[in-house]
């Protein structure tokens, strides 16, 4: 009897009044019954001489048929059942009370307590769904974030500052494993009350369908996938999910027949490892068709936005990075020194290399010093092979802890032979971080070299350090509040690049479809892509190096001098298959403007070069001559420094760095 009483109060609430209903109708029906036996067999005790008398006279002056007794057959009518059974408080007359008594009671069971209960349990079930974010709504123009870890505050901060030029108040659903109750509360204790504002929780997995489709996929304006925190595999997790959307997404395609418009998609990789995977080979080319994906990882995107000179975070100013490289004709080595060694650091020191090249001979060494060195020197050659073709790029690794006497000695002795130094201090721990940053030989600071400490959130003593003079070029980075830059404008400059790129092969007839880098770009693999965005990250030195170096560059004249970049450059497409005899007398047609912007030009063309050399280093290649090209093993003839290029092979250096100029200056120019 127990399990079908807790089958029944276990049931949802329309099967629950159902049964109720049921019951009810049957328990009428035999009540019914029972009280037209019960009138059959007994007089009405209470119907009197006196009754019986009025009912005549009323009867006769109503000039009509006989009244019969209103009293009698009462406890045989369906309403009287009815009132009973709904109003147990119905103070009906009856002619026999244990009758009246029996109904009163199956009402009270039935209508007032059964019913009521129902309705509370239906309350309270539907009030723990909620709770536990198993309640699913219909949502369009909506944000997805699909997992919980450090960075889901961050997201939704951005999303309400109005950071993705979308509607800001629009609802965000975060869909993940996590307990719904504790998810609501860690964010709660982050976010305003207008943050918190049309912020809904779903709990499910992220690699079933059916746990996908309620999210409305179709209808989002943006998807984040970040994955659980602490969670095994989190990587191939949040591949899978891509795969899942990809799917949703081209069953609604099918059936509206119609292209449906793809889907900005984040997706985070947790694993340096597997981020750079997917830079090399390809997801499912199926997949950008449907999707507008963008791979991140917390590191690598830190050193990206760091190195690349962006201002986030209010008080923090990544611009002054190389703003110490005063390209004078002492051509001073740049140092840039990383204290502590882990997933940020070398991410930091990877990027340094990919963006550190001023094409003026100047060269950027990047000393690590950490209690490992020496393992971290062998497992850098051994990853790295052709690190010696980076000429203006080393890697100086030293064996010591970062807070010794003799580091501290070798700190004090850089910052005094005033070399262009820059200090990035990055310990996993904050604390740990904050002191040592913070507690270098004073002349550091006297100095101003630029200092850049780790932290994972900027509050307490890091959010104002820095607005004391002492301190001036301390900035702090690694916050998890800004991990994700929300910039798919960077993929459009790319695309433009690799444009421009292609135009090039066609104009020397050099352009073959059937190689991967030769495609368009909704269909070029990822590496192919990569090899596109890293320019973009360099532009920033470049600029650096035009305001320092250039005789004619000047902010006030983009517009002429957007012009003569382009005069100059159809002249070198008209040449680039001429003799040196030719070139030389076009070399000598030109204005003196004209030669100005032609080594400028060539200024940017080598930086591009040696960022590409970076590039190909940092990806495993080594040098070999043509006769030995060979992609699979990871050997190119071209790294080489830029004046051994052929003229041809020059062109493919100039092209994006000044188409780069043309869209990046173009864009200030208009505003």
């Amino acid at each position: 009897m127990g399990k079908h009483v807790d089958k029944f109060i276990s049931a949802p609430f329309w099967k629950q009044i159902g049964i109720l209903l049921f019951f009810l109708i049957v328990s009428g029906a035999v009540f019914w019954c029972l009280g037209h036996v019960l009138q059959s067999n007994e007089k009405d005790p209470y119907v009197t001489e006196m009754d019986k008398l009025k009912l005549e006279v009323q009867s006769i002056k109503s000039e009509s048929q006989p009244v019969q007794n209103e009293k009698i057959g009462k406890s045989g009518s369906a309403w009287y059942i009815i009132s009973r059974l709904i109003d147990p408080g119905y103070i009906g007359e009856s002619e026999t009370e244990w009758y009246s008594f029996i109904i009163t009671i199956f009402g009270w069971l039935c209508c007032t307590v059964f019913l009521i209960a129902l309705i509370t349990n239906a309350y309270e079930v539907r009030i723990e769904k909620i709770k536990n974010g198993l309640v699913r709504y219909s949502f369009k123009n909506h944000y997805v974030i699909i997992g919980h870890n450090e960075m889901t505050v961050g997201i939704i901060k951005k999303i309400r500052a109005g950071k993705l030029d979308v509607d800001k108040d629009s609802a965000i659903i975060v869909h993940s494993q996590c307990e719904t109750s504790k998810l609501r509360s860690f964010l709660k204790e982050r976010l305003s009350d207008q943050e918190e504002k049309h912020l809904y929780f779903y709990r499910g997995e992220r690699e079933t369908r059916e746990q996908l489709d309620p999210l409305h996929l179709n209808k989002a304006k943006i998807v984040f996938i970040l994955g659980e925190q602490n969670e095994i595999g989190v990587d191939s997790g949040n591949v899978e999910c891509v795969n899942i959307i990809k799917e949703i997404k081209k069953a609604s395609s099918e059936k509206q027949k119609e292209q449906i418009k793809k889907l900005p998609c984040y997706l985070f990789l947790k694993e340096q490892t597997t981020f750079k995977l997917l830079q090399q080979y390809d997801m499912e080319i199926e997949i950008h068709k449907y999707i507008e994906l963008q791979t991140f990882n917390l590191y690598e995107n830190w050193a990206r936005m760091v190195l690349s000179g962006e201002k986030l975070s209010g008080e923090q100013n990544y611009s002054i990075v190389f703003d110490k490289v005063a390209f004078d004709k002492t051509k001073k080595d740049l140092r840039f020194l990383i204290l502590g060694f882990n997933r940020m650091e070398k991410a930091l020191a990877i990027q340094t290399a990919r963006v550190a090249h001023f094409g003026n001979g100047q060269k950027t060494l990047i000393t690590i010093i950490d209690k490992n060195a020496r393992e971290l020197e062998n497992s850098f050659l051994s990853k790295y092979p052709g690190l010696k073709s980076m000429q203006d790029i080393g890697f100086d690794f030293i064996e010591d802890l970062a807070d010794s006497k003799e580091t501290r000695k070798k700190i004090e002795e850089w910052a005094q032979k005033d070399e262009l130094l820059t200090a990035a201090v990055c310990f996993r721990n904050p604390d740990t971080s904050l002191f040592i940053g913070l507690d270098l030989p004073r002349i550091v600071y006297g100095q101003k070299v630029p200092v850049l400490i780790r932290q994972e959130y900027l509050h307490g003593f890091a959010s104002s350090i820095n607005k004391s003079p002492v301190f001036e070029k301390v900035n702090f980075f690694g916050m998890l509040s800004d991990t994700c830059n929300f910039d798919f404008h960077r993929d459009d400059y790319a695309k433009s690049l690799h444009e421009a790129y292609l135009k090039e092969l066609e104009s020397f007839g050099k352009r073959d479809l059937t190689k991967p880098s030769h495609q368009d770009w909704e269909y070029l693999p990822e590496q192919y892509r990569w090899s596109n965005r890293y320019p973009v990250d360099i532009y920033p030195v470049k600029q650096k190096v035009l305001k320092k170096l250039s005789n004619i560059y000047d902010e006030g004249k983009i517009e002429g001098y957007l012009q003569l970049l382009k005069d100059v450059m159809r002249m070198y497409f008209e040449n680039a298959s001429k003799n040196e005899s030719a070139r030389s007398r076009l070399w000598d047609s030109l204005s003196p403007e004209g030669k100005n912007v032609a080594k400028d030009i060539d200024i940017m063309a080598k930086i591009e070069h040696e960022r590409w050399i970076s590039e190909k280093v940092l990806a495993g290649w080594s040098y070999a001559t043509e006769r030995y090209e060979n992609l699979l093993r990871h050997l190119h003839p071209d790294l080489v420094p830029f004046e051994e290029l052929s003229e041809e092979k020059k062109m493919y250096d100039r092209t994006p760095s000044i188409k780069m100029f043309e869209l990046k200056l173009g864009s200030e120019k208009g505003n």
